[in-house]
Parts: structure tokens; sequence; C-alpha cells
């Protein structure tokens, strides 16, 4: 069915309650074998989520982090589209923020 629809335009149409559950559903379909076909579309749905619609993040529950931290880091190193939206939604959730440069 995702294959089918935009992320980009179906997850502003989502309710709150909708669009938590199905970032929860997508980190598991990640999380649950980071190289299969499932878990590619689920993290480009994701990376649409965090990195292109702002307070995507939130949406994301905290316990899942960890899991999800495992899983983008083993996808990023795929080639292709794979690889590199795993590396940019890896970078979006866990890159640390940059020190403030001082005067």
């Amino acid at each position: 069915l995702l294959r089918r629809l935009e992320s980009v335009v179906a997850w502003p149409r989502l309710p709150e309650a909708e669009a938590r559950y199905l970032a929860r559903l997508l980190v598991r379909l990640l999380c649950k074998d980071p190289h299969g076909l499932p878990a590619e579309e689920a993290c480009a749905w994701l990376e649409t989520l965090v990195a292109k619609l702002p307070g995507g993040a939130v949406l994301l529950e905290d316990e899942d982090l960890p899991a999800l931290r495992g899983a983008l880091f083993s996808l990023s190193g795929a080639p292709g589209f794979a690889g590199r939206s795993a590396a940019t939604l890896y970078a979006a959730l866990f890159r640390p923020p940059e020190a403030e440069e001082a005067p």
C-alpha cells in the first residue's frame, strides 16, 4: 500500500495518532531485517518524516531509537538509494549538536 502513496504528501495528512502508529510500524520493519526490501521502503518513508517534515522526529518513540540507530548504521553501508536514505536518516536523528563557535 505504501508503494502507491507519496510519503511527502501522506505524512502531513495523517492524524497524529495514526502517524505515530505508522512510524512505529516502519521502525519495526526496518529493525527486523535492515537489508530487506520492506526495510528499504520503511527507511524512505522515515527519511521523509524526519528529514523533510518539520517536527517529524517527535513522532518516533524514544524506546525505539537504540534499535533504529543500529539498523540505520547497518543499512547506511548499502549501495544505492537505500544506503543514502539510511545515511540521511541516521544523520538527521543522531548527529551530535554542532558546537557553537566562540566569539
